[in-house]
């Protein structure tokens, strides 16, 4: 039995839950824009595309019907005692589902 532990390398991406792709290679590209609605609550707006699994592909062969995703999110967040908390509705092209993440407090 091996001894070793493996560890994931994952990229967070608007649209799909967490670990829902899995790929040996990804580029990424991210936009988001925050809105200040009062004192501690904001809006935020978030856009993101990726080309994966190009690691074994030549670029001539590489299809982007099959290797491309976006993803598109709107969140509504609270400063609270206990960190931020956030609502996020998003959605992902390529399987035209709506999602929604809630996170509360600081990711470590």
């Amino acid at each position: 039995m091996p001894t070793s532990v493996e560890i994931l390398n994952q990229t967070p991406f608007v649209g799909l839950e967490v670990s829902e792709l899995q790929s040996g290679s990804i580029a990424t590209a991210k936009l988001g824009l925050q809105y200040k609605l009062a004192k501690k609550t904001y809006l935020t707006g978030l856009a993101n595309a990726a080309i994966y699994d190009f690691h074994e592909v030549s670029f001539k062969y590489l299809s982007t019907k099959n290797n491309f995703l976006s993803g598109y999110g709107l969140s509504f967040g609270y400063y609270s005692p206990i960190g931020p908390l956030d609502l996020t509705v998003m959605y992902c092209d390529q399987d035209a589902m709506v999602r929604n993440y809630v996170n509360i407090g600081f990711n470590f």
